[in-house]
């Protein structure tokens, strides 16, 4: 269809646009062809003529030579004498009539010849007349260039759906009979070899399903082939390692909320994009980083999920989310006690505890942040914000840093216990 819209469109620009041209060039054609006709027979007749001419030329020539020769001889009677010049009288009276009908036909076809000119002058002006304005040209341009930006796009079209199908429904795998029709939906053969779900995805891998069967596996090989999901995507699983490990590996936008519950692995996650990220922090993975995640507007939740003989994580890093809202753990604290913790743009949570803290985010602070050295873990327990405007806050730790010193900076009614240096940019 998108094809055949295109063909139309640019049939019409060549209909309106040069809808003159086809009769005023045969026209023109015509013309040329008929003036270089006449050039031609000119040129070949009068050739001829002037040849005939001359010949007679040349034998009234030879006439007068021999009269001349003739004319002392004593034999020569005066009616030779009168026959002879009558002879030659007659043939310069032919040239004579011969030369005046030359002149007369060439006159005539030069004249023939202007007039041909004259025409295709005038078949010239029409044609010229007639031609595109130089916006009409560019707007031809113009529409010849987005013709073939639209071919371009067709073309990356059908290979994407070449390569990727999509599903338009809720895709629910919840217990066997919601995991046999899912089946239907995903073809896990290799093609196409991935899908997008426009609707949403829940998993639930602790629903009842058959006994005796890898149904682990099964799900699996449904989820690891989804690359992105328009709507909410929300998984349960176990929270080991083992059995509990739903296969995300290539999704990397969800339109609304991602959320995981039980085990997730963030060092294979590659999901750039989501409204809001709720995800757990497992024992399995006391470093943990999410180096993919660029936008969460609606703020990241990190449930620390490490069950009691674990750890918790050393280190939190979402540095790489330049477009997130306020990071937790549960309601509005954010508590990883010990962890060194990068929230990059993201904004500390009203209540925040954790080993140390760096925050860029620029939105205004109000509340209490507390930095926990630790010997174990390597927790400094400094802590560095960014906030324009902090006010009635309490700050605990070691080297302590407001870092905005930007105009209408402000540091209002708040207090700094620092066993470190301390250091306030805000202007007032």
């Amino acid at each position: 269809m998108k094809k055949s819209l295109l063909s139309i469109l640019t049939l019409a620009l060549v209909a309106v646009g040069c809808q003159n041209y086809d009769d005023q060039f045969d026209s023109l054609n015509k013309d040329i062809a008929s003036l270089a006709a006449t050039v031609a027979g000119l040129d070949t007749g009068v050739a001829a003529q002037v040849t005939a001419i001359g010949a007679q030329i040349t034998a009234l020539e030879t006439k007068v030579n021999t009269l001349s020769t003739t004319v002392g001889t004593s034999d020569l009677t005066a009616a030779d004498l009168t026959t002879s010049l009558a002879g030659v009288l007659t043939d310069i009276a032919a040239v004579q009539t011969e030369l005046s009908a030359l002149d007369t036909e060439v006159g005539t076809s030069i004249a023939g010849v202007v007039t041909q000119v004259t025409t295709l002058a005038a078949d010239l002006s029409d044609v010229a007349a007639a031609q595109l304005t130089t916006a009409q040209v560019q707007a031809i341009v113009a529409v010849t260039d987005q013709t073939t930006a639209l071919a371009d796009v067709q073309t990356s079209l059908n290979e994407l759906l070449a390569a990727e199908a999509s599903v338009n429904a809720q895709v629910n795998i919840r217990n066997q009979a919601e995991l046999d029709y899912a089946k239907t939906l995903i073809d896990t053969d290799g093609t196409p070899a991935s899908y997008i779900i426009n609707g949403g995805l829940t998993v639930d891998a602790t629903g009842s399903y058959t006994a005796g069967t890898d149904y682990t596996a099964e799900i699996n090989a449904l989820t690891s082939i989804i690359t992105s999901v328009i709507g909410n995507v929300t998984v349960t699983s176990a929270s080991d390692v083992v059995t509990g490990t739903i296969d995300l590996a290539i999704l990397s936008y969800v339109s609304g909320g991602f959320e995981v519950a039980g085990n997730f692995n963030p060092n294979v996650s590659v999901l750039t994009s989501a409204a809001i990220v709720k995800v757990p922090l497992n024992s399995a993975y006391p470093v943990w980083a999410l180096p993919n995640l660029t936008s969460a507007v609606g703020g990241i939740t990190l449930d620390d999920d490490t069950n009691t003989a674990g750890v918790s994580p050393t280190s939190v890093d979402v540095s790489a989310c330049v477009g997130c809202g306020t990071v937790v753990t549960a309601g509005t604290t954010l508590d990883l006690r010990y962890a060194a913790v990068n929230l990059g743009s993201g904004l500390p949570a009203a209540t925040t505890i954790v080993g140390s803290l760096i925050s860029t985010s620029v939105a205004p602070f109000v509340g209490t942040i507390t930095g926990m050295a630790d010997a174990t873990t390597g927790a400094t327990g400094d802590i560095s914000i960014n906030s324009l405007t902090v006010t009635t806050s309490t700050f605990t730790g070691n080297d302590i840093t407001l870092d905005n010193g930007a105009a209408t900076s402000a540091f209002g009614t708040s207090v700094i216990n620092a066993t470190g240096n301390i250091k306030v940019d805000a202007l007032t």
